[in-house]
């Protein structure tokens, strides 16, 4: 009688700590925002953008960045305007589904002024996803920055005051993206 009743105490037990276990893993993932694998992670004008340009959504965008919270998308960059006016959000191309180091692309979109549509206007190759956030500088000089075409091309000796600039942060780097007189630069941390 006492063997089986130690036996059924160690698998309530065990039950018990599956339960548990389950309950922290769904809190978890319910305070993170995380989508689930089937939830779709662009809003629908962004995901047009995409497709109609070659590209898709980083499907497993949440998964390659654990901890996070920030969206794969974001609203306003350029000060110009309104915030929906700009938008910059990650996607891969369509025909890539290795998702390696490098097949990666910050797709930046402004609104057409005839159209009233965002149309893309730039595809920044970048190997690291990360999440993206407005740039809280107010100012900064260009000469440690590179352009995104060619990294090993600095950008000019001036100061500007008045950023369209966007960051990407991740757990191992952070980088500041600003648009110059139609090209894009970034400021990568190695260089901060």
């Amino acid at each position: 009688m006492n063997k089986h009743k130690d036996r059924m105490k160690r698998q309530l037990s065990q039950i018990f700590i599956v339960l548990l276990g389950s309950v922290f893993l769904l809190s978890d993932l319910a305070v993170s925002g995380a989508p689930t694998p089937a939830e779709e992670l662009l809003p629908e004008e962004l995901e047009q953008i995409a497709q109609g340009n070659g590209y898709k959504e980083v499907k497993d965008f949440y998964y390659q960045l654990p901890g996070y919270v920030g969206r794969p998308y974001m609203y306003g960059y350029d000060l110009e305007g309104d915030e929906g006016n700009s938008a910059v959000f990650w996607a891969m191309k369509t025909n890539d589904s290795s998702q390696r180091a490098g097949s990666y692309y910050l797709l930046v979109a402004k609104r057409d002024s005839i159209s009233q549509s965002l149309m893309l206007v730039k595809a920044i190759q970048w190997s690291a996803l990360g999440v993206l956030y407005h740039s809280r500088s107010k100012s900064v000089n260009l000469a440690k920055f590179k352009y995104v075409d060619s990294l090993n091309a600095s950008g000019p000796d001036t100061t500007i005051n008045r950023l369209n600039a966007f960051v990407r942060e991740n757990e191992s780097s952070t980088d500041l993206f600003v648009e110059y007189k139609g090209n894009w630069l970034v400021l990568m941390q190695s260089d901060w």
